[in-house]
């Protein structure tokens, strides 16, 4: 099956301060497929927006490639064609909605951006009554005139109009109130089962992306470090950064609540360690993990996991 997206050795750097460079994304493979809920998870500042971003076009990437449905995106008309199947959520609805136009201006306006021929009224009206909002009530609206819930979903609604294939959805329930999330989360799920959407959920939340998702990749400064299904990942999490993840959120497993807990910060963008860029803060670190970068690798639980515990070539003879 060709996948929906799908990224190879993916990277954007920033230029730094002092003539450094930030290396934001750094060689990142990932295929989403059609239908499928992918969770991206890790720590703020890891590079999970950024590549959500270089996924959609929106920042130009510094090497390596995307591809939808098989066709690279490596210009205007394949960009534009891209943002036809795949549509963004933004985190904060605050600051998505244009505050001079009214709501049915901003739901319709993707339609007029692509120059979607057809009825755009009805479209719009559908959209709304996907996402829960009475198009005869809040289409005439401005967006002061709405709630942080309800602008979301006007954002959402925003997203639909073109009719995707997928949606990336970046921390959309973050900047809400709790008692909020769950009707928004409830929104992409029927979503999701109505129109047989794809969704790409990126969430610094892990147990909202085990409750969530198919598949999880956590990234680490700029790369995933491990890949495989939720179940797997949050269950028998591989690499000592997950483990420490899992066992910092209630999961359902009292083995990963007792393993020992991250310390450290995640180190700058702009100085990336050697070897293994998890090494500093790992408890489980040894002689060449400061030297050897390690590939994503099979694990005996059947995810990936980018560690030299799983390399038979490195690995000390206590857990190889």
């Amino acid at each position: 099956m060709t996948p929906l997206l799908e990224a190879r050795d993916l990277a954007v750097h920033f230029p730094g301060p002092r003539r450094t460079v930030a290396r934001a994304v750094d060689g990142v493979s990932l295929d989403w497929q059609s239908g499928e809920i992918l969770g991206v998870v890790g720590e703020s500042g890891c590079g999970k927006s950024t590549l959500a971003r270089a996924l959609l076009g929106l920042l130009r990437p510094t090497n390596g490639s995307v591809e939808s449905n098989g066709v690279a995106i490596d210009g205007r008309g394949s960009l534009s064609e891209l943002r036809k199947r795949v549509q963004m959520i933004f985190q904060d609805p605050y600051q998505t909605l244009n505050p001079r136009q009214r709501v049915r201006t901003i739901v319709a306006e993707p339609l007029r951006v692509q120059h979607v021929a057809g009825d755009a009224e009805a479209r719009v009206r559908r959209a709304m009554e996907d996402v829960g909002l009475d198009p005869q009530r809040f289409l005439d609206r401005y967006p002061h005139q709405l709630s942080g819930g309800q602008r979301q979903r006007v954002a959402i609604a925003a997203s639909l109009v073109l009719e995707p294939d997928g949606l990336i959805c970046d921390e959309p329930v973050s900047m809400l109130d709790v008692s909020v999330r769950a009707q928004i989360l409830q929104v992409l799920m029927e979503l999701r089962r109505r129109r047989d959407l794809a969704l790409l959920f990126i969430t610094h939340d892990l147990s909202l992306a085990w409750s969530l998702c198919d598949r999880l990749a956590v990234m680490y400064l700029g790369r995933i470090v491990e890949q495989g299904s939720a179940v797997d990942v949050i269950e028998r999490p591989q690499h000592p950064y997950t483990q420490a993840l899992v066992a910092a959120v209630p999961v359902p497993s009292a083995e990963a609540r007792i393993r020992e807990p991250l310390s450290g910060e995640l180190p700058d963008a702009t100085n990336v360690p050697t070897g293994c860029r998890f090494h500093p803060r790992c408890p489980k670190r040894f002689e060449p993990c400061d030297k050897v970068d390690p590939p994503l690798l099979p694990t005996s639980a059947g995810q990936a996991a980018a560690c030299l515990l799983h390399d038979p070539a490195h690995a000390p003879d206590a857990v190889a």
